[in-house]
Order: structure tokens, then C-alpha cells, then sequence
């Protein structure tokens, strides 16, 4: 049984889109699942060999993003801030 993943089909404002949806195929590497991404794709977003992504799953499928390295000093940041001002934190979100 063959295996595809469609990447970034369809619009969603959150998502980087392109012009046409792209069918990729999942291949065996080693003992993991992996694919290959075309190259006006890698050239379109900057991304190059070594570059690191972070995989989110979500109810439709998966979404990759770019992997922001500052990312977990922001959620420190967030969780202490958080813990410490957990009711202010809360009437914000209530609005």
C-alpha cells in the first residue's frame, strides 16, 4: 500500500500557501517513515539541509513549521509570568 501526504492544500490564513497543492510521497528511511520536499518549496521558504522543523498535529492533518530557536525562552518567559500573575493573566484572556 503507497502511502501520500498532501502539503499545504488548500487556504487557511495561518498557512504559507502556495500556487498549487503538491502530493509527496512518505518513503522508508531507516526505521522512520520520511519524504522529500521540491525544491521551489525549499528555495520559496529559505530552508536548507540541517534546517530543523517543528511537525504540529492538528485535526485535519499535520502542519510543519519553521523551528524558532527562541521559541522555548518565550514559553519560560510565559510560564513564569504566567504562574506569577496567574489571575491578571486570566481577566486579560477574559477579555
Amino acid at each position: 500500500m503507497q502511502t501520500t501526504i498532501l502539503l499545504l492544500c488548500g487556504y487557511n490564513s495561518n498557512y504559507i500557501t502556495l500556487e498549487k497543492c503538491m502530493e509527496v510521497k512518505l518513503r522508508k528511511v531507516g526505521n522512520s517513515i520520511g519524504t522529500s520536499f521540491p525544491k521551489e518549496v525549499l528555495d520559496r521558504l529559505g530552508l536548507v539541509e540541517g534546517d530543523i522543523m517543528n511537525l504540529v498535529v492538528t485535526d485535519d492533518g499535520i502542519k510543519l513549521v519553521i523551528h524558532d530557536p527562541n521559541f522555548d525562552k518565550v514559553m519560560e518567559a510565559y510560564k513564569l509570568g504566567a504562574s506569577q500573575y496567574r489571575n491578571a493573566m486570566r481577566e486579560l484572556a477574559d477579555g
